[in-house]
């Protein structure tokens, strides 16, 4: 029986990808070359009801098939094991999938439908016999034939109109929507490439050689290529008007036999039989799926079912090896997540039921019925035919360290988890407020300066000013992005503040003057301003002396996923969020504090640090809502209402750095609870910079007495509506001289400090691991005026997450980038969102927006990634960069992510 391939016209609604193509002669094109085609059972064998005649598989890899014996039967997992739908449904006519859980199916007792992935269904038409279905090009009309006639229903199921073409054997619509393609069994053939498929819109090609006296099937490559087949083969229609290969008048000749047929008379129990199916590439490849086996062509010129008059069927072979209890293949689709070639196998044996009577005293068997054997199954390819690349674990690609960002490898786990590698390059990114720039330095002993950047704009640079002089830049606050890029607040007292994006490595520098290198500071010697191809942007925030002395980055979103820049302005109680690709500032919010400094949670909310406003407020960065004052315990610190630092711990706690009021405030916003921790028995006036590192200790710089020092306790002694007790505190001497500011922590978990005065122009070193062992490192910086994250570690461990990218090269400039599945363990709580881009060329990425594609759990996959692209607007490309960002939960444990697999196809 025939059938519409209907895999191929659901992925006309999808966007299409199971036509899929590879070019000839490339070097890729042995992946489709179907030259090691053999099968495998995914059906168990029923004893003698096992036959399977039509499938359908949908866009996230839902198979459903309809056996002899009247079942609908669903797959979720590939065909490993089957869900039956609904019994007594007569076989078999074809079915086909509008949308995911939107399942027609064509068949003797009338035109099924369910809405639900086949919980339930309902029959439109129980009055008539179908046996071709098909979503029309628009999606909005489902079209079925009968034996007299073709009708088209809306998605109502009502009948909206009519053809009349009687006996209609098989139908399919291109995967692009520019054509739809029927056959009739008297061999006709007729087009239609109207998108909503009007019964008016049917008509044959014009130029058509005469007709074939019979057809079996129709079906369509990726460019609309008609493939008609009957008996022992195939012709077909290039498109949009011909020619029609091969052009013999008269049906049968030996040219068009695929399998061989001989020369001569021969045997009518040669050559293929009925052609069933044909998945075929463009020029390349094909898999015929015939009543007498299936039949690879291996060679694009072979492809065409011919060769030469005198060679016919040269180079084509039976590929049924695999295949068991019957060779008779009705159809073949290819699945688009995990890229193995499915056919529905069927065929029927008839033997005669005898039942016997005694005439005249004499036993008589006569015929008394038929008996019905259906033999067969679904079947698979042992190996997939679309091309894929799979990432991590002993199988595929080994995750690469220079594409981590706040992941690491965890040996025993096997898989990646959020944390700061350890391998991974570390930078301290140390503004030099009285020289206007920020250095980039390596941490090590002794640390290495690598780069320094002028920031801000040319006419506020003022050498030797510091730290609070109008008209000048005052470098200042350093932010970090997901993927380490450095963000630097200018204060610009007097004047228009800045901030200034510099890119964390060469590899994302933008090579602007064309020379085919990238120009920009190398051993720390600065380039003039507008020469340095790293420094990417300086963008305008906030009105004219705003004073910039709050930063940071937030989540982001799909288009920015690495986080959109928030700058306060302290002398307009606003916040300014700004475009990370552009600088451009994109919208204000107006906040109940003075902002001094501010740190981003894992919730999107962002905290403010205020000096003198005896409280905190907030924004949610996903809607741009600020929060109200909060206001702090000052009964527990005598009124004092002043802070400093900011910063924040993994278990979503604010933590303010005391200025004049002796003490540290930690604050937990779900609870509105507060802790303390005072320093004033040691006699200490001043807290500064403030931070935490990897095992959960906090650390603040601190001043007292003319001397720096250094405190720290466990981010976990928290005590709500308490004070965290002395013993658990610890403090250091760091040096005789004033001034200690920023505090940070690196990846291998060493604290630094740096310093403004002028005399000190020093960073400590600070080994956690070692007793709190101190080095001094003296006349490395300039006055640095700052009391923020300038690791990035305050920023990975509030947020708790870190990520990893890979890109792709599908060797065509437009491929169907089909399906991406990973294997992770995910604790409740935790999570993996999945982002993409696609470009034409690798430069392009610089500028590439990534697009969402899912975020598990509850999204488990498998994606269609150029579905999702191209519903955000990008288009799918040569390159493809897959983007991973694991999520911590509240008790920081992490995703585990093993591997990821992404599989395309090109055309």
């Amino acid at each position: 029986m025939n059938r519409s391939h209907l895999l191929r016209a659901l992925a006309l609604s999808i966007a299409g990808l199971l036509f899929a193509a590879w070019p000839a002669g490339s070097a890729d094109a042995a992946l489709a070359d179907l030259s090691s085609v053999t099968w495998e059972r995914m059906t168990p064998i029923e004893s003698n009801f096992d036959g399977v005649q039509a499938m359908a598989i949908g866009a996230d890899g839902t198979i459903f098939i309809h056996d002899n014996i009247g079942r609908i039967r669903r797959s979720n997992d590939e065909g490993r094991t089957w869900n039956t739908l609904v019994e007594g449904i007569k076989c078999c006519g074809s079915i086909t999938i509008r949308r995911a859980g939107q399942i027609f199916v064509a068949a003797p007792s009338g035109l099924l439908y369910s809405n639900d992935n086949g919980a339930t269904w309902a029959n439109w038409d129980e009055e008539s016999s179908y046996n071709v279905v098909v979503v029309a090009p628009s999606t909005n009309h489902i079209l079925a034939a009968t034996p007299r006639v073709l009708r088209r229903f809306d998605l109502q199921g009502n009948l909206v109109d009519e053809a009349d073409i009687p006996a209609i054997q098989d139908m399919e619509v291109c995967q692009n929507g520019r054509r739809t393609a029927l056959v009739v069994r008297d061999g006709r053939l007729f087009v239609n490439d109207q998108a909503a498929l009007p019964a008016d819109g049917w008509s044959e090609p014009p130029d058509l050689v005469v007709p074939l006296n019979s057809s079996t099937a129709v079906s369509l490559d990726s460019s609309c290529n008609i493939y008609q087949g009957y008996r022992n083969g195939y012709r077909i229609y290039s498109f949009p008007n011909g020619p029609m290969r091969p052009t013999a008048r008269f049906a049968p000749k030996d040219l068009m036999y695929p399998a061989g047929y001989p020369t001569g008379p021969g045997s009518v129990y040669q050559g293929t039989g009925d052609i069933n199916d044909i998945l075929a590439w463009t020029d390349g490849p094909a898999l015929i799926a015939a009543s007498r086996g299936a039949y690879c062509v291996d060679d694009g010129q072979a492809g065409n079912g011919f060769d030469a008059e005198g060679n016919p069927g040269q180079g084509v072979r039976e590929c049924n090896r695999g295949t068991d209890r019957s060779e008779v293949f009705q159809e073949v689709a290819i699945h688009p997540v995990n890229g193995h070639v499915y056919a529905a196998i069927s065929s029927t044996a008839i033997s005669r039921r005898y039942c016997f009577r005694q005439v005249n005293g004499t036993v008589t068997p006569y015929t008394c019925g038929y008996i019905y054997d259906y033999a067969g199954g679904l079947y698979r390819t042992n190996e997939p035919v679309l091309q894929n690349r799979l990432v991590g674990d002993d199988f595929g690609a080994q995750f690469q360290r220079q594409n981590f960002d706040d992941v690491g490898f965890d040996e025993e786990a096997g898989g990646l988890v959020v944390r700061s590698d350890p391998d991974e390059s570390s930078y301290l990114w140390i503004v030099n407020t009285d020289r206007s720039t920020v250095s980039k330095w390596q941490p090590g002993v002794p640390p290495r300066e690598l780069s320094e950047y002028r920031v801000g704009l040319p006419q506020g640079e003022c050498p030797g000013a510091c730290c609070w002089n109008n008209g000048c830049n005052m470098a200042s606050r350093v932010a970090l992005d997901s993927i380490g890029n450095a963000y630097i607040a200018n204060r610009a007292f007097g004047m228009q503040g800045t901030v200034t994006k510099i890119a964390r490595n060469d590899e994302d520098c933008v090579d602007r003057n064309g020379n085919g290198q990238i120009d920009t500071s190398r051993n720390g010697a600065p380039l003039n301003y507008g020469q340095d191809e790293c420094v990417l942007w300086t963008g305008n925030a906030g009105p004219h002396n705003a004073a910039l002395r709050a930063l940071t980055v937030d989540l982001g979103d799909e288009a920015n996923p690495d986080g959109y820049v928030w700058a306060g302005g302290y002398n307009t109680s606003q916040f300014y969020k700004l475009d990370p690709r552009t600088g451009q500032q994109i919208a204000t919010v107006n906040v109940a504090v003075r902002p001094y400094g501010a740190v981003v949670l894992a919730d999107g909310m962002l905290w403010i640090g205020t000096l003198g406003e005896s409280g905190t407020g907030s924004i949610n960065t996903h809607n741009n809502r600020a929060g109200p004052k909060v206001g702090y315990p000052l009964g527990w610190r005598g009124g004092c209402g002043n802070s400093y630092g900011i910063a924040a711990d993994t278990g979503g706690r604010v933590w303010f750095a005391g200025w004049g009021c002796r003490d540290v405030l930690g604050y937990d916003p779900p609870t509105n609870r507060w802790t303390r921790v005072d320093i004033d028995h040691w006699g200490r006036t001043a807290g500064r910079g403030i931070t935490i590192d990897q095992n959960g200790f906090m650390w603040m710089a601190m001043e007292g007495g003319g001397s720096s020092y250094v405190v720290w306790w466990p981010a976990s002694e928290f005590n709500p509506n308490g004070q965290i007790h002395e013993r658990f505190v610890g403090q250091k001497r760091i040096g005789g001289w004033g001034g200690p500011a920023a505090i940070g922590a690196d990846n291998q978990g060493i604290i630094w400090m740096t310093f403004y005065n002028s005399r000190a122009a020093n960073l400590a070193r600070i080994n956690p691991s070692n007793n709190a062992e101190v080095q001094i490192f003296g006349g490395y910086t300039g006055q640095v005026y700052s009391y923020t994250d300038f690791t990035g570690e305050v920023r990975r461990l509030a947020i708790g997450r870190g990520s990893y990218e890979e890109v792709m090269d599908a060797g065509c400039a437009q491929p169907v980038w089909s399906s991406l599945t990973w294997d992770a363990e995910i604790p409740g709580g935790a999570s993996i969102r999945w982002d993409a881009t696609s470009v034409a060329n690798l430069a392009d990425f610089e500028n590439a927006q990534f697009r969402g594609l899912a975020t598990s759990p509850p999204n488990n996959g498998p994606v269609h990634v150029s579905n999702r692209l191209v519903a955000g607007g990008v288009a799918s490309r040569q390159f493809l960069k897959i983007k991973a960002t694991l999520q911590l939960n509240e008790d920081a444990e992490s995703p585990l992510l093993r591997n990821f697999q992404v599989r395309w196809s090109c055309p």
